[in-house]
């Protein structure tokens, strides 16, 4: 399973994902897979193997940031950010206090100024959590409510976050968006 592609500034891409045992319903161990790739010829590079899940990669400069959560199966969730070399050294690794957030649409941006936002939803807020290049938590907010809808995808478009709503009731869909200030958020969110 595939969670992310980052492109490295050294001509390579990395691919995290997840790799492991699993039984039809998509649940077993797990260990979290990157692997760096040439753009120049689709080569390994190099690979990191270690236990864990629902991981999701950016790059900060050249190094890459992964969330990822350090269960390697069942329900309960014990979620870090780490921070990686190029060469897949671990600078540092920072517990991330996740819940109620999901597993499953937790994001990693990082801004134009370096700041790293691990952006999860609850039922109908998303919460982000900023740290600063060296793992240190700086600010925990969260949005206004989205009753009835749920977040479900996060992006960064030059200084905003775009977050996709959507909500399902009585055989009926219906989507839309939502856009702040990244500063405007941070500064101003629901605490």
């Amino acid at each position: 399973m595939f969670r992310g592609i980052v492109e490295s500034t050294d001509r390579t891409m990395v691919v995290c994902g997840v790799t492991g045992e699993f039984n039809k319903f998509g649940s077993g161990e797990m260990n979290l897979w990157l692997a760096r790739i040439s753009l120049d010829d689709g080569t390994l590079v190099s690979e990191m193997i270690f236990p864990g899940r629902n991981g999701t990669i950016a790059n900060l400069g050249s190094d890459w940031i992964v969330v990822h959560d350090r269960f390697t199966s069942g329900i309960k969730s014990n979620f870090a950010a780490t921070r990686l070399t190029a060469d897949f050294e671990r600078t540092w690794t920072t517990p991330i206090p996740v819940s109620p957030m999901t597993a499953f649409h937790n994001r990693l941006l990082v801004t134009k100024d370096g700041r790293i936002l691990v952006v999860g939803d609850a039922p109908t807020q998303v919460r982000f959590i900023e740290l600063d290049a060296e793992g240190q938590m700086l600010n925990i907010t969260r949005t206004p409510n989205f009753d009835p809808f749920s977040p479900r995808h996060f992006e960064i478009v030059d200084d905003m976050i775009v977050v996709a709503l959507e909500d399902y009731e009585d055989s009926k869909f219906t989507a839309g968006l939502a856009a702040f200030s990244v500063d405007s958020i941070l500064k101003n969110g629901v605490q």
